[in-house]
């Protein structure tokens, strides 16, 4: 079933960011044996690119400016309803509409077979006026007066204030869910997707976390947020449920309330019917179908609760001791007002199990699930400087020389 995602980074110049990824989209260099390619093109590159463009990448990355961006990617998900023809024509008009033909870019298609295709589009902001230039003129700073003795202009829009939403990529949201739906309207297919939030759309549902990959680094994590998924999708099965009940309610309610008014204007005239009477009387039997509507939806949230304490539970019953000590005594820190010694003592704790994690993770796992936990920067900062001042007093027991 097709399903939205859409994603863009920036790649900055003078790191090498750009030239890498771009032989990892396009599987070149030391990604050439990877077999899950499709289909690739590069669009648009100028004249001393146009037969090899990684050279393209390797001169932004080389001559664009210090703090500037070598690249900017977009990385989409492909409707599984399309064939993989259909797929490239989709992108190949995304391209079209979004950048023009006046951006040099590479996109590739990949697709393992396991339900996941997907797209890297890599473009240079720079765009391209008509005006022959070389490598070295390509990407000097923008003449608008004599664009001949300048560079290609850079594309702008992307740099917006903290806080404040990109314009220009809600715009790139919302071009990509049209052309995909208009893609499947074509071809048949009844599936739609929609680039807003479940929030914006009016869905009164819990949204999913992503995963991630399952790799020997990430697996804890892995297998945590799998868990927590189950119980959402769960959670978000009872609602349903709930809300169809609370609806069926209502509506019986408010057909009950049409009966009675009209019931009463008839009393009002003296005039009652014989074909209004058997609505009466079915209304009569209203109240024990209401209290049996009741009945449900108060079951279903019980069973609700019930789910999602059990999903916890075995969530819990999979974390490694130290995790799990972690989590509980975070939630213990949040939940009361500690004494000072108190306080200190939970530090301690949170210290050592912190440093067990760093110890069979690595610091940069742990200090990631450190941050998961939900804790307070100033006290994650604690945590860390004790466990840092352990180390410090450890070598100097050990007699080794920082």
């Amino acid at each position: 079933m097709a399903s939205y995602h859409f994603r863009t980074k920036g790649y900055s110049a003078h790191t090498g960011q750009a030239i890498e990824h771009a032989d990892y989209i396009m599987r070149r260099g030391r990604f050439a044996d990877r077999e899950d390619g499709v289909h690739r093109e590069a669009i648009n590159m100028p004249s001393w690119a146009d037969n090899a463009p990684w050279r393209f990448w390797e001169a932004a990355d080389t001559l664009e400016r210090a703090n500037g961006r070598a690249a900017r990617e977009f990385e989409l998900a492909l409707p599984v309803e399309l064939d993989t023809k259909q797929q490239i024509e989709l992108v190949r008009q995304y391209i079209k509409e979004q950048l023009g033909c006046r951006h040099a870019s590479e996109w590739s298609i990949h697709d393992k077979g396991d339900g996941n295709p997907h797209v890297h589009i890599m473009y240079s902001e720079r765009t391209q006026d008509g005006i022959e230039r070389d490598r070295q003129h390509f990407f000097k700073q923008a003449n608008k007066k004599a664009p001949e003795q300048g560079g290609c202009l850079k594309e702008e829009g992307w740099n917006v204030g903290k806080g404040k939403e990109c314009e220009k990529l809600l715009k790139a949201r919302s071009l990509w869910a049209n052309l995909q739906n208009a893609h499947l309207a074509r071809a048949g297919a009844l599936t739609r997707v929609d680039h807003r939030s479940l929030k914006a759309q009016g869905i009164e549902r819990t949204p999913q976390i992503h995963v991630g990959p399952k790799n020997k680094a990430c697996q804890h994590i892995y297998v945590e947020r799998r868990a927590r998924n189950e119980v959402i999708i769960s959670g978000n099965a009872l609602a349903d449920q709930e809300r169809t009940v609370a609806s069926e309610l209502a509506a019986s309610q408010k057909e009950l309330a049409e009966i009675t008014a009209t019931l009463q204007q008839m009393e009002a005239r003296r005039h009652i019917p014989a074909e209004f009477l058997s609505k009466v009387e079915t209304a009569a039997a209203e109240p024990e179908q209401t209290t049996r509507q009741e009945e449900i939806a108060a079951r279903l949230k019980e069973e609700l609760d019930a789910a999602k304490a059990q999903k916890r539970r075995e969530a819990q019953a999979k974390e490694e001791p130290a995790l799990r000590r972690l989590r509980e005594g975070a939630a213990k820190m949040a939940e009361a007002e500690l004494k000072p010694q108190e306080r200190r003592q939970a530090i301690r704790e949170l210290t050592r199990d912190y440093g067990d994690l760093a110890k069979k993770h690595g610091r940069r796992k742990a200090e990631m699930i450190l941050r998961e936990t939900g804790l307070a920067p100033k006290i994650v900062k604690e945590i860390q400087a004790e466990l840092a001042a352990k180390i410090l007093e450890l070598v100097k027991e050990k007699g080794i020389a920082r």
